[in-house]
């Protein structure tokens, strides 16, 4: 059985989706669908899929076993909510949606609908992220009792490159890639719990950007673990995940040296300070050999470059096929995407509300 999957929006993530479908044997690019003739033209010619300008007029396509939601954030509501309503299978790009009522509103369709409908979390699927979960699995740090996650970047924030519909976002970019970081922050704990505060700043004075750094602060639900989300522009490259357990502290590193390092909590001594860059060294050792490992892999790999390119949409888009077919779960539910949601909207409705008393 061939999955005849409808993309709707032929930007930056369609065209990803495209060429992992295209990458997998057993589906298809089926048709595509975006307001710009250019984009679906272009996708359309180079996928042989049907093409159309208008959502509604792909979804009344018979063939489709499944939709593909990759339009700007503002759609994603309307689009997937007609879809579901279709009984059209239904994969959304992150973010899920705009606020918590339209994530709310995507569970309920999807409860009364009984049909596989997901979001895209790209990013759990990181070796190092997938590497660090199962190592918390097998108790390597303990219960986690903290988790802290650290990305910087050098971006000047008024340079659009997904295009000028992320300045409708807060923080523009940083907004449009602010759901990466709270769902790997997120992915380590079961559910989201209180959201405690958030801080922001804009130091560049952006015109068109409304925030360029900010700090999130929450417990998941069980109020006993602390998570701190800090994005930061302005500043040197860093991304980096930090999980506190009762038996060690496990650090993984997304930016520079692919890695993970593993400090024990036994006290300070000279012995214990030896044994910890040892095994930071044996890490260090490892994580190259993985690297050099990888990277020969994919030159030998034949099977297609989207493989090897967009392995965290690849994995997640394959885990939707097999949900459609089987009816078993697919690679991220819903909720985990209302979480993230939760803490942007969090941090969207601070900001308005700093605003409106500046101005009063």
């Amino acid at each position: 059985m061939t999955y005849n999957a409808g993309i709707i929006g032929c930007g930056n993530s369609g065209i990803v989706h495209a060429e992992v479908l295209d990458s997998i044997s057993e589906s298809s690019v089926y048709a595509v669908c975006d307001p710009d003739k250019e984009n679906r033209e272009s996708v359309s010619e180079r996928f042989d899929a049907k093409a159309f300008n208008d959502s509604q007029e792909l979804l009344e396509v018979g063939e489709l076993d499944a939709v593909h939601v990759c339009s700007p954030v503002q759609t994603h509501h309307n689009i997937a909510i007609d879809s579901i309503k279709n009984q059209l299978p239904t994969l959304i790009e992150k973010p899920l949606t705009r606020n918590v009522s339209e994530a709310e509103n995507i569970i309920q369709a999807r409860d009364n609908a009984q049909i596989p409908v997901g979001v895209v979390h790209n990013r759990v699927f990181n070796p190092r992220i997938m590497a660090a979960k199962n190592r918390v699995t097998d108790g390597e740090i303990g219960e986690i009792i903290a988790i802290d996650l650290l990305t910087s970047t050098e971006s000047d924030l008024s340079d659009a490159t997904r295009g000028e519909w992320v300045f409708d976002l807060p923080g523009g970019e940083l907004g449009e890639t602010m759901p990466h970081h709270v769902y790997l922050a997120l992915e380590f704990v079961d559910r989201l719990g209180k959201i405690r505060g958030a801080t922001k700043h804009n130091s560049r004075s952006y015109q068109r950007v409304d925030i360029d750094g900010l700090n999130i602060v929450a417990t998941d639900y069980t109020g006993n673990v602390n998570i701190s989300i800090r994005a930061l522009t302005n500043s040197s490259e860093q991304y980096e995940l930090t999980l506190f357990g009762t038996d060690g502290i496990m650090t993984v590193d997304l930016r520079r040296t692919p890695g993970t390092y593993f400090n024990t909590t036994n006290g300070f001594s000279p012995k214990i300070v030896i044994e910890n860059y040892l095994h930071e060294l044996s890490s260090l050792i490892r994580n190259f050999s993985a690297l050099i490992k990888s990277e020969l892999v994919e030159k030998l790999n034949n099977s297609g470059t989207a493989v090897s390119r967009h392995r965290g949409h690849y994995n997640t888009i394959q885990g939707f096929i097999s949900a459609v077919k089987t009816g078993e779960q697919v690679p991220t539910e819903l909720e985990d995407g209302l979480d993230t949601i939760r803490v942007i909207e969090f941090m969207e409705n601070k900001q308005n509300k700093e605003e409106t008393a500046t101005v009063s």
